[in-house]
Formats: C-alpha cells, structure tokens, sequence
C-alpha cells in the first residue's frame, strides 16, 4: 500500500508540473529600448519602463475602460514648407493612450497640446487572443480501500467524468472494478 501511495503521489506531481507547464500563460517582460530614426524620418519610439511619466492630465475615458495599458507621447516640429511662412514654429505634443475596455479589446485614444486632433486611425494587427482552458483533466483516486483513476472533460458549462477504481473487500479477500459517472454544472 505504501508503494502504491508514493507512486500515486508522484504520479500526480508529474501530472501536475506537465499540465501547467503545457497551459499556463507565458508572460513577457518588456525591457528598456533605444530610440531609432529610420530612412523614411519615422521615429521608433524610446521605451523605458522605469521612467513611469504620467501625463499632465488622464485621458477622457469615454468606454468606461477597465485598464490604461499605455501611454505615449510624440513631439512634432512642423516644416516650414507644411505652414507657409517663416514665422516661429512650436512643436506639438501628441499623447496616445492604449485602453482595455470591459470586452477585453482595445482602444486608442489621441490627444494632442497646440493642436486638434482632426481624425486618425487605430488598425489591431495582432488580435486579442486568449489561451484556451484545457478541457480535458485525467488523475488517480485514492480510496480508503483502493485506488483508481479518472478521466473529465468540460463540455461548455457541463464537466462530463467516468471514474474507475478498484476496491478491496479484505474480509471476503476480493477485488472488484467499480465505476460512477459525473455530470456537473461548471460555475
């Protein structure tokens, strides 16, 4: 019984440590970056994650967005030629914002000081995608005088599981195979 107890203990660690390495959520960490001016005069911007520059003023959140992912800013000297004239050229600050809405999809929201945002356009190139749960779960059961195993699978709201064990009667000095069916409500 003993050993059967450690490789059942064992069993399920291995299990375990499969599964949620197999399905857990990999995370990533941004780091720091450089900015860098391309051929064309568009500018990757610099990232640092340890400057935490919160803008004067928070953007108007018309969604009633859940998170404030991010915020950028852009300085933009106007061309004389864009103007017409040779007189004083101020830059322009242009503030992005990047919101998580209560859907789980994003918005931008563009402001900009000495200026009017006229118009823009948010393109998502990458789709929120979301790792699917595992539907299936397989394990042992340890019975007070036995063991087993069970196979689940979640069918939408349902979990659908057939257990097997086998079970010792030490006074008539038997073994029988015993199942039970399981159909619960996931909530």
């Amino acid at each position: 019984m003993k050993t059967k107890l450690i490789i059942l203990v064992v069993g399920l660690a291995l299990g375990y440590g499969l599964g949620y390495s197999r399905f857990s959520p990999k995370s990533i960490t941004e780091t720091n970056a450089p900015e860098i001016r391309q051929a064309d005069g568009s500018l990757v911007l610099e990232r640092n994650i340890s400057e935490r520059r919160i803008p004067k003023k928070p953007p108007i959140n018309p969604f009633g967005a859940s998170e404030w992912i991010r915020h950028s800013e852009v300085v933009i000297k106007p061309t004389a030629s864009v103007i017409g004239s040779n007189a004083e050229i101020k830059p322009i600050v242009v503030s992005f914002d990047l919101i998580r809405l209560s859907d789980k999809t994003y918005r931008v929201i563009a402001s900009a000081d000495g200026g009017e945002v006229i118009g823009g356009i948010d393109v998502p190139i990458e789709t929120t995608a979301y790792p699917d749960q595992p539907k299936w779960a397989a394990g042992a059961i340890m019975l007070n005088n036995g063991y087993g195993a069970f196979l689940q699978r979640s069918v939408g709201a349902f979990i659908v599981g057939l257990d097997v064990a086998q079970i010792s009667h030490k006074t008539l000095n038997t073994k029988e195979i015993a199942y039970s069916l399981r159909i619960g409500l996931r909530f």
